[in-house]
């Protein structure tokens, strides 16, 4: 009788050391799995900092006051670069208008109004008509850093050409990998945008408001995924 109840009791205390032994290991994993997310936030809000500067470009933005000059007469005014390379976009308070650059200059289409003419190396010129020029004086010419949409599709292009250079930049931890891809506002797709892995995804959408190809002010976000 008194072997019974050694027996009880040695088997009470084993029971109580296995129910603390797996309370100890479920908190243990548990907290891991916590700090994991926890650690994953984290990078993902400092890989959003560093993609954003990846998009961000500084450009020349040219301010003209109200312009009004005789029809088929175009306004022409110096390049910041003193360059022939690269494009320009402009737009007045109705829209985008036509302009490039020409020689060291930059040509834009008359009665254009109060008018915004963006200078940089990355943008596609086009062909403006009109040899009578007017030449007024800008009353702003200073660069600013705005976000664009050629360096929006070259940070994806980077992706598929550089993903170990480009991991290194967003600042991704070694063991990690990840996905990129940018989401017009119209739902179309710039990217690879395939099959998740099967395992957790920590995903980051980073809203953007970027100065477009058409000169116009559009919205989007750039979606990044790390696992």
């Amino acid at each position: 009788m008194e072997g019974n109840k050694k027996g009880s009791h040695i088997s009470l205390v084993l029971s109580f050391i296995i129910f603390m032994v797996s309370l100890i290991f479920v908190y243990i994993i548990a907290s891991a799995s916590i700090m994991t997310e926890d650690s994953k936030k984290g990078v993902l809000f400092s890989i959003e900092r560093n993609a954003l500067k990846e998009i961000v470009h500084d450009i020349w933005v040219i301010r003209l006051n109200d312009i009004s000059v005789q029809p088929n007469f175009c306004v022409e005014v110096s390049n910041p670069e003193n360059s022939s390379i690269g494009g320009t976009i402009a737009m007045n308070d109705s829209g985008p208008i036509s302009s490039q650059v020409f020689q060291e200059t930059i040509r834009i289409e008359g009665n254009s109004g109060f008018v915004k003419i963006y200078y940089s190396e990355l943008f596609e010129d086009e062909n403006l008509e009109g040899e009578n020029c007017v030449h007024p004086e800008p009353y702003s010419i200073k660069k600013e850093r705005i976000i664009i949409e050629p360096k929006i599709k070259q940070i994806i292009s980077n992706f598929s050409s550089n993903y170990g250079i480009l991991k290194e930049k967003l600042g991704i931890p070694d063991g990690n990998e990840y996905n990129l891809y940018f989401e017009y506002n119209n739902g179309s797709m710039l990217g690879s945008f395939g099959p998740d892995p099967s395992t957790n995804i920590y995903l980051k959408e980073i809203p953007v408001e970027y100065l477009s190809e058409e000169s116009r002010y559009e919205h989007g976000k750039l979606v990044v995924k790390i696992w």
